[in-house]
């Protein structure tokens, strides 16, 4: 039986500044909004964000799909016809697709340079996981209790919540640190990127080949987290710099 291996996507959030154009056409505005990579940031959303530059690229080339592999994180452009060329309007905009220039050399197939900033692909399965495994975690609140001399006690209870531990055992040093990663994107470039210094909203799917509900909710709720804190990782053997365990924290996020 092959082992289930899990993937992550950070919440990438656009503003309509962000643009791309085909061959010598006119740019065009990826459409404001909240996405995960893979799939919608809610159900009512219109895209996720690889359909919604599926969806530009198509309107200049009918046919044109967009993929993005599960074992690198690397995106493609398969054209419908021809061969074109990719233009973004920064170098900020071609980053977040995994592109390293503003521009594509032309070609039937355009594919980034390395994998897509927003997705983390572990190469091993989760172990130590609070709650059920691929579940939303374990509840909790923020009860304060006291008690007098008497022996009376005073609760307060002001929020339940759930904590989620995300833990794994002997990574490959690429698929956690930024020295390592060469065209993969490391736990570390991930955290960089989207986790440290954003709302730190990410999507857990339990199963990196299937971007379907099935994979990313339970009873209709989606495993959406907020990220608090990670841990410094540590080598799996002593001394041995290639495999590594890694442990982060989470709670569940609450789309308003």
């Amino acid at each position: 039986m092959s082992t289930i291996i899990p993937r992550f996507e950070a919440h990438v959030s656009t503003d309509g500044t962000q643009q791309i154009k085909v061959d010598a056409g006119a740019f065009v505005a990826i459409p404001t909004a909240d996405y995960f990579l893979s799939s919608k940031w809610v159900s009512s959303s219109t895209d996720s964000l690889r359909g919604a530059l599926q969806t530009i690229l198509a309107a200049a080339v009918a046919s044109t799909t967009v993929s993005v592999d599960s074992t690198a994180g690397l995106l493609s452009v398969i054209w419908g016809s021809g061969s074109h060329s990719i233009t973004f309007d920064s170098s900020t905009t071609a980053a977040v697709f995994g592109f390293t220039s503003t521009s594509t050399s032309s070609a039937t197939t355009v594919t980034s340079n390395v994998g897509v900033p927003s997705l983390w692909l572990p190469n091993r399965a989760g172990v130590n996981v609070d709650g059920p495994i691929g579940g939303l975690g374990n509840r909790r609140d923020d009860t304060r209790t006291q008690q007098a001399q008497s022996g009376k006690i005073w609760k307060t209870t002001y929020n339940r919540f759930t904590d989620q531990r995300f833990e794994m055992q002997q990574l490959a040093a690429a698929r956690v640190w930024k020295t390592s990663q060469g065209t993969l994107n490391s736990y570390e470039q991930f955290w960089e990127s989207y986790l440290s210094g954003s709302d730190g909203v990410f999507r857990y799917y339990k199963d990196t080949t299937d971007v379907t509900t099935a994979s990313y909710q339970d009873n209709g709720t989606s495993r959406d987290y907020t990220y608090t804190g990670w841990e410094k990782p540590v080598q799996s053997v002593k001394y041995f710099d290639q495999l590594w365990n890694l442990g982060f924290n989470a709670k569940l996020y609450a789309h308003s």
